[in-house]
């Protein structure tokens, strides 16, 4: 097997789902925040090669009303 094909395991196949790939805002330590593509390595999406300090991700995602009313969101 490859990295390539590779796929997570899935817990439930008829589980309705959020994809979570895509734009993320992203942040190094004390820099400027940008935007990067995950799943993707952050040093390959950016010029500030700079490796130091807490990189912080964030994305707002919008959760259906269903899902809710179910009490817990994994």
């Amino acid at each position: 097997m490859t990295w390539r094909s590779w796929e997570p395991p899935v817990e439930n196949e008829l589980s309705e789902t959020i994809p979570l790939d895509g734009p993320w805002r992203f942040r190094l330590g004390n820099a400027p925040e940008s935007t990067i593509i995950v799943p993707g390595a952050w040093e390959a999406q950016r010029d500030d090669r700079r490796t130091d300090g807490p990189a912080r991700y964030r994305r707002t995602v919008r959760i259906p009303d269903a899902w809710l009313a179910g009490g817990r969101i994994r």
